[in-house]
């Protein structure tokens, strides 16, 4: 009780070092303790050593969490695929939310929903009018990603004005089978303007899943431009 947020992320950090009996019975017991955080911890960790009777207890906390907890939060919980769990992060994605709780939330969703989920679609769509690009970027990101249509010409418009945004979006991108011509080409845009070799090899590496032929010509582009 009174413990500062910081404290129970390290706490919770120190006990999944830990294996055990023992350990396990403090898990259980953080299923009852005085904070969302500390809930989610104790039932998420509990579902996964094989007690699947907290799963209620994981949704409501993930309910009453905080918004500036979600973040680590959302670390705790992997590969948690009930419903109930997923409906409680999809919650998350809304207007005015922060970049990279939207982010997150959509990237757990896009990695545990096994079919296509028209209720994730609709709160991926929600965030499209939002005034935060890195949030808009997730969104179209994932959309994409997901093949809906419609949305590949209005992601590379807002990458093209907006390089950065590439960097926290490139997983949901890589989630696509293939990206759209208009979307590989401001990609390549976006790889011509790199400056540091990790965006070079990450960012050439989305690309070239979807044309090596553009990929090697924005790579040669930027060699001629650094070699000048």
């Amino acid at each position: 009780a009174g413990m500062p947020v910081q404290g129970q992320q390290f706490a919770v950090w120190l006990l999944q070092q830990q294996n055990g009996e023992p350990v396990k019975a403090v898990w259980r017991k953080l299923v009852d303790a005085d904070t969302p955080f500390l809930r989610i911890a104790g039932a998420a960790q509990s579902h996964r050593l094989g007690d699947r009777n907290h799963i209620a207890v994981l949704a409501k906390g993930l309910q009453e969490l905080p918004a500036d907890q979600r973040n680590q939060a959302i670390n705790l919980i992997w590969n948690i695929e009930d419903e109930r769990v997923l409906s409680a992060i999809r919650a998350w994605i809304v207007p005015g939310g922060t970049q990279d709780t939207v982010r997150q939330a959509l990237q757990y969703l896009g990695s545990v929903e096994k079919a296509r989920s028209e209720a994730t679609i609709a709160a991926a769509k929600s965030v499209l009018i939002d005034a935060n690009l890195g949030a808009k970027a997730a969104a179209l990101a994932s959309l994409v990603a997901w093949g809906e249509p419609g949305h590949s010409a209005a992601l590379a418009e807002l990458l093209r004005a907006n390089p950065d945004l590439l960097g926290p979006i490139r997983m949901l991108l890589e989630r696509s089978a293939k990206l759209e011509p208009v979307l590989i080409d401001a990609l390549a845009d976006v790889l011509k303007q790199a400056r540091s070799k990790f965006d070079v090899t990450l960012t050439a590496a989305l690309l070239q899943r979807s044309s090596p032929d553009k990929a090697i010509a924005a790579l040669r582009l930027l060699l001629e431009h650094e070699n000048q």
